[in-house]
């Protein structure tokens, strides 16, 4: 399943139960982080722009027991998602966790393998 979040970003559900977040609107660890207030009135009021563009975007990803909320996140050394990426980062990202396990956190250093993957 493919999600759009608020014309800044998706989600990807993949087969082994790992959703991937890539966000680049403002509020996310992207270049669109910090924005003008005059352009972020109508986001903070649910009103949307029709588009975002940005240079990088914010990445993370999750696996859920339910629908609750996720079990496990795959948090990196800053303890949340991986910030700043550029669009080659994004697509080795997505790839990267479309092969972890089914619904658990793959062995080992996640950041280092995802640097060696």
């Amino acid at each position: 399943m493919i999600t759009s979040c608020r014309n800044s970003g998706f989600h990807i559900l993949f087969s082994n139960g790992w959703t991937a977040s890539v966000q680049w609107g403002p509020g996310n660890y992207c270049d669109n982080s910090f924005v003008s207030d005059r352009l972020m009135m109508p986001f903070a009021k649910g009103e949307y722009q029709r588009e975002w563009a940005s240079k990088t975007a914010e990445c993370w990803a999750w696996v859920k027991e339910d629908d609750k909320s996720p079990s496990d996140c795959v948090n990196f050394p800053d303890g949340g998602p991986l910030s700043y990426q550029k669009p080659e980062e994004v697509v080795h990202f997505l790839d990267f966790v479309s092969k972890f396990p089914d619904h658990k956190l793959p062995e080992g250093d996640i950041l280092e393998t995802f640097q060696s993957h």
